[in-house]
């Protein structure tokens, strides 16, 4: 796991940790990538189990490099295993960065 993956995957569990994941250490999680463009999305494996993409979680959202919008979605299975950190891109081309400062997380709850 990059050391942006686990930032980003450290913001969703310090605001999901409460409420909504079951709890789990991002020090105990493998990341394996997802085959979006070059986007960054990633699967999680927690304690050698990889969990089944269940329920959407959380989001955050920044602009990249270029200045493109960037929405960046959590996903835990139904019993709040984390499974995926899924980053979408407006337009055409790989994401750039992951700003230094991470954008504050909102809960599902409250995205409207």
């Amino acid at each position: 796991m990059t050391h942006d993956e686990r930032r980003v995957l450290r913001a969703f569990e310090e605001a999901c940790s409460a409420s909504i994941v079951s709890g789990f250490a991002v020090e105990r999680v493998l990341a394996r990538d997802l085959d979006d463009g070059g986007w960054g999305s990633f699967a999680m494996c927690v304690d050698g189990v990889e969990a089944t993409r269940g329920m959407f979680a959380a989001e955050m959202k920044y602009s990249d490099a270029d200045g493109a919008p960037v929405l960046v979605s959590f996903y835990v299975s139904e019993t709040g295993v984390p499974a995926s950190v899924e980053f979408w891109r407006v337009g055409d081309g790989a994401r750039q960065c992951v700003p230094d400062v991470l954008p504050a997380v909102v809960l599902a709850r409250d995205v409207r």
